[in-house]
């Protein structure tokens, strides 16, 4: 058979096939090669086994990621390669290989720095560092040892520059 410009063209059925079936086995091996995933759940507690809802649960290097339920409990497809990236706020961020495993309980270590300690103020809240004024603390214990018949009376005398008044009615 000739095509248009005069030279001869060989369908060969055989030939096709080899290269069709060629093509499905490097799709084949392509899909072989990439990374299985699965679903990875668990729960993400502190140092005292309470469940820590919100905490982030991310794969390292990806943007994929959940958010722990009121629980603790989270799930997400990841692969035997990816690495669980779990952070909350006051906790040190910690990184686990996934392997085989398919459950994975992440218990977090709280950070031994603290923030800034913050002071609530009659408006708003201020860093301690950036306070101008004085402030006076009362606690709680010092209230309950003394005997005394109402809060205002509580107050009395405890705090300097505060003066306490009781209206009835």
């Amino acid at each position: 058979m000739k095509n248009k410009i005069g030279l001869k063209v060989r369908h060969n059925a055989l030939t096709f096939r080899k290269c069709l079936l060629f093509l499905f086995f490097l799709l084949g091996l392509q899909a072989l090669s990439t990374a299985q995933t699965r679903l990875i759940k668990g729960k993400v507690t502190d140092e005292s086994g309470a469940p820590l809802p919100g905490a982030s649960v991310t794969l390292q290097g990806t943007s994929i990621g959940t958010l722990t339920d009121d629980n603790g409990l989270y799930q997400i497809q990841a692969s035997e390669a990816n690495q669980l990236v779990t952070s909350f706020i006051g906790f040190i961020t910690q990184t686990i290989p996934v392997g085989n495993k398919s459950e994975i309980n992440i218990t977090l270590l709280a950070t031994a720095n603290s923030l800034d300690e913050v002071v609530v103020v009659g408006y708003g809240e201020v860093k301690k560092s950036d306070l101008t004024g004085s402030i006076s603390k009362l606690d709680v214990d010092d209230l309950q040892k003394a005997l005394i018949r109402s809060f205002d009376e509580a107050l009395g005398g405890r705090l300097a520059g505060v003066q306490v008044t009781s209206s009835d009615g």
